[in-house]
């Protein structure tokens, strides 16, 4: 990529809040082995929100039709599929849709976003933990995605899709705790709805995602002669409803529907095709069937990569995420070595990505707890005076009793010392 193209490269840098995050819930989930916490409504939740999403979500609409304009929606559904897919928790749409932009652009290159041929781990998950410079920089977002940038309802849950998230497992919360007639009943079937609907559900959908970036760039079968690593796997498709026919994206990646042959089943294009028959979506976009001359080839395994540029890079970037990987104890060392102040940035980010109107409402109530605090220190200082008032003349009276004690016994010793002499 030229340089004219390509931001000026800027240092990576150890994302905290991000990794707190992805950690908290991934170790919430594990509250699914209490046997309290278990409901079958619980369960069912969990089972519709990976499909609703996953596929809705995820691949319909963050993948199909705002990264790829595969299609179009009417304004209500459009509006219904970015709510599925803040509740994914994947980051908001306008950062997935740039993110996944540039992976399409630089596939299995060296300035794309999770290629495993950095290694498997980082194109799962390791990529979310630290910032690219690329996608940080906002001229360079603009210029990949000047679609998306202005449009204000994907600007609203860009930056609120985590609240979006929370607020909805709060809600979900309420609703079985006043459904299980509140008290403890109450208490664990809110609990088993949060635990399975939101923490279980949001890990299992975010590794379902994740395999797409890692696994099905390195095992499968290709239909197409990509410049990349790129490949179709049953197994990824079965899990993200039909995302894993990789390699047929990648050739094509205009389509809606990613499958191409008759076995290479796609459950989210068959959603699509029911809200088309409903009236609610126009300008589906189509790959052209898959010419019976282009044999299915199966490579077990990991290939080499196919891009020329790649390989000549290949030491360059393995010193270069050496050096990542060196300095990323040093920076969460950093980090621990003053947490109190590394927090309170955090939450000053955080009051900051909530909004002016947000921070309106915050303010007064941080700055009544603020006269609060400092009533009840007045208050305590005070107190602290009155008894300091009160103990100066009780103290006294003992000094001057000690002195008179003091004095007697001086005198009977002088007294005792006289009679001793005579």
């Amino acid at each position: 990529m030229s340089s004219d193209t390509m931001p000026a490269a800027a240092p990576r840098r150890f994302k905290p809040v991000v990794f707190g995050a992805i950690t908290a819930i991934h170790l919430a989930a594990f509250l699914a082995f209490v046997p309290a916490y278990f409901s079958w409504p619980g369960l069912i939740l969990c089972l519709v929100l990976i499909w609703a999403t996953a596929s809705l979500g995820a691949s319909l609409c963050y993948h199909r039709l705002l990264s790829h304009k595969a299609w179009v929606a009417h304004p209500a559904l459009r509006f219904f599929l970015l709510y599925c897919a803040a509740l994914a928790l994947q980051s908001g749409p306008i950062t997935w849709s740039v993110t996944h932009r540039l992976h399409h652009r630089e596939s299995d290159h060296e300035d794309d976003p999770h290629s495993p041929l950095k290694n498997f781990l980082w194109s799962h998950i390791l990529w979310n933990f630290w910032t690219n410079p690329k996608l940080k920089d906002p001229a360079f977002i603009r210029r990949l995605a000047p679609d998306l940038v202005d449009d204000k309802v994907l600007q609203f849950f860009n930056r609120y899709f985590f609240w979006i998230w929370m607020s909805s497992g709060i809600l979900t919360f309420a609703i079985g705790y006043f459904a299980g007639g509140m008290g403890s009943a109450g208490l664990q079937l809110g609990m088993s709805l949060v635990v399975w609907g939101f923490f279980v559900r949001t890990v299992v959908v975010w590794h379902n995602t994740w395999f797409v970036n890692s696994v099905t760039h390195v095992w499968g079968y290709r239909n197409y002669n990509t410049e990349d690593d790129s490949r179709n796997l049953w197994w990824v498709s079965v899990l993200t409803f039909g995302e894993g026919w990789h390699n047929n994206h990648h050739a094509i990646a205009g389509s809606a529907r990613f499958g191409q042959k008759w076995w290479e089943f796609d459950p989210t294009w068959w959603a699509l095709c029911v809200f088309r028959a409903m009236g609610l979506v126009k300008k589906v976009t189509l790959a052209p069937p898959l010419s019976d001359s282009i044999e299915s080839r199966r490579w077990m395994g990991k290939s080499p990569a196919r891009s020329p540029r790649l390989l000549r890079v290949t030491e360059r970037r393995a010193i270069a995420w050496a050096e990542l990987y060196r300095d990323a104890p040093a920076q969460l060392a950093s980090f621990l070595r003053n947490p109190r102040r590394n927090l309170r940035e955090c939450a000053a980010l955080a009051l900051a990505n909530l909004g002016e109107g947000a921070k309106d409402a915050i303010e007064p109530l941080v700055q009544a707890l603020g006269d609060e605090c400092d009533r009840v220190r007045e208050a305590a200082v005070q107190a602290l005076v009155r008894i300091g008032d009160a103990a100066v003349p009780a103290l006294q009276q003992v000094a001057q009793d000690a002195e008179a004690a003091m004095a007697r016994m001086a005198g009977q010793r002088a007294l005792s010392m006289i009679g001793n002499n005579n």
